[in-house]
């Protein structure tokens, strides 16, 4: 299919209480497939040029030797955080290995993709080759941390990640009650002797289905999920220039969002009793983070679809979209 040239409008996020006000727009180039606009959502995931990512403040930019990713986390409630970054040519960015999982979208040029191999530890395993990713293949990686390279002939990679844990539970929350010890058996003793080799799991895009619901108004692809996946699911969503998300909540899960191409407003209500909620202008690169059991909306400007990485943080909302597209 032949791709034509579309300007997309760059907007500065702003925040009100009562409307939010478009500043002038700059012109940036993409490369969308046909049929990007009107009421149906593309078939065609668009070749992104990582440059337009930068124009997000939010977008971080690993441009020289290796770039490690904090894994902490600053809400110490939140189940999973996101960041997009752009990745320079001979540049890497890492995260540890730790009691977490990395999941990453690729969304602009290639990646090398690695276990982040612990010098102290990396006899103890045997790891698989080096990777390499191309734009929308979904990455995950349980507990041995993941290494992001782009060669120095390479262009700009861009990458959205997520880090997510097992939720955090409350001071009000009785902890589980201590188990009896009991004695190994011998297939216990096996299994602690020969510990599984950890291994990246890749997943291109282009080989997933597509779920499709709204009369073709909304598509989304899931790259990991269920019980594969049961700290966060990731994906991504893609909506019809004016298909627009009525208000909805998801009680028991954070959803996280990276706009890659957009043009429309988050609404989003009150998290709790006396807090105002907000209205926000998404451009590509911006993220979103939606705790859960607070209301929100999408309302598009109807000039650009909706492109989006999307994480639940632990999965589940995501089978909406299988239930909506009658499970195909």
């Amino acid at each position: 299919m032949t791709a034509r040239r579309v300007g997309i409008a760059a907007v500065s996020t702003v925040v009100l209480n009562l409307c939010a006000c478009r500043p002038a727009p700059s012109t940036i180039t993409s490369q969308l497939p046909e049929g990007f606009g009107g009421s149906l959502a593309p078939r065609e995931l668009p070749t992104i040029n990582a440059e337009e990512l930068r124009q997000s403040r939010a977008v971080r930019r690993c441009d020289r030797g290796t770039c490690v990713l904090d894994a902490s986390f600053d809400d110490a409630r939140a189940p999973a955080k996101m960041s997009p970054w752009v990745i320079e040519p001979g540049s890497t960015v890492r995260v540890e290995p730790g009691d977490y999982d990395v999941l990453a979208m690729v969304v602009a040029g290639s990646v090398v993709a690695s276990p982040a191999r612990a010098a102290s530890r990396e006899a103890d395993f045997e790891f698989d080759q080096d990777q390499r990713s191309e734009a929308w293949t979904a990455i995950r990686s349980a507990g041995i941390g993941l290494s992001l390279y782009v060669d120095g002939s390479s262009p700009p990679a861009a990458v959205v990640l997520v880090i997510a844990r097992d939720e955090p539970q409350s001071a009000e929350t009785p902890s589980a009650p201590q188990q009896t010890p009991r004695e190994a058996s011998a297939g216990d003793r096996a299994k602690l002797q020969r510990p599984p080799s950890p291994r990246l799991e890749l997943r291109p895009l282009a080989a997933l289905p597509w779920l499709s619901w709204g009369g073709g108004s909304f598509r989304a692809k899931i790259a990991f999920e269920g019980a594969s996946a049961p700290r966060a699911s990731l994906g991504v969503l893609v909506g019809a220039a004016r298909a627009s998300v009525a208000e909805h909540v998801h009680d028991g899960s954070y959803e996280l969002l990276t706009a890659i191409v957009s043009d429309g407003m988050v609404q989003v209500a009150g998290g709790a009793e006396g807090q105002l909620g907000h209205q926000a202008i998404v451009r590509p690169g911006d993220p979103q983070v939606i705790p859960a059991g607070v209301r929100h909306s999408w309302q598009p400007a109807g000039t650009l679809p909706l492109v989006a990485v999307q994480a639940y943080a632990p999965g589940g909302p995501e089978q909406r979209f299988r239930a909506l597209s009658g499970g195909r």
